[in-house]
């Protein structure tokens, strides 16, 4: 698989849906509303530190991050898998394997050197869907074989707790 290059500003507005990452959320506060940006909490940069074009301000829960370009930030759905539910999970096991899926998730990204992402279109919750490489690897591969994450490309997803921890 080819790695995809790192591009700049432009490239990464037009990627996420434009630089106010429209359909994601594109509230604008007034000047005296909006935090300093050296207080807004970053867990990585895009597509990295030296070169920051965006940033990713939190880790949603396993697979979904919050990414912040410009004024606008909005979620993405990172595509090639499904973690364990930490927001409505089915059951106590599904949720602790979601916050370790979280976790992961969030230590790959803090960890990395570079991070890319390859946007390949918007869910039906207006999320941004996406494939992140993180040093040139695609983040499903660690996600998936820390057994942390399945492989998934839409349609309905599987029933942790029955399936996998049951």
């Amino acid at each position: 698989m080819m790695r995809p290059q790192a591009w700049g500003l432009a490239t990464t507005c037009a990627l996420l849906g434009a630089c106010n990452l429209a359909p994601m959320t594109t509230v604008k506060p007034s000047p005296a509303e909006r935090p300093a940006p050296a207080l807004q909490q970053v867990v990585a940069y895009l597509p990295n530190a030296a070169s920051p074009v965006c940033a990713v301000t939190r880790v949603v829960d396993g697979d979904t991050i919050k990414v912040a370009c410009s004024e606008s930030q909005g979620n993405v759905r990172l595509v090639g898998f499904d973690t364990p539910e930490t927001y409505q999970p089915r059951c106590d096991a599904e949720k602790r394997l979601g916050q370790q899926a979280k976790g992961a998730l969030e230590k790959l990204l803090r960890t990395a050197h570079q991070i890319d992402l390859k946007r390949t279109g918007i869910d039906k919750y207006g999320r941004v869907l996406a494939r992140v490489y993180v040093d040139g690897v695609d983040i499903a591969k660690p996600m998936i074989a820390q057994g942390l994450a399945v492989p998934y490309d839409g349609g309905k997803r599987m029933n942790w707790c029955q399936a996998r921890l049951g």
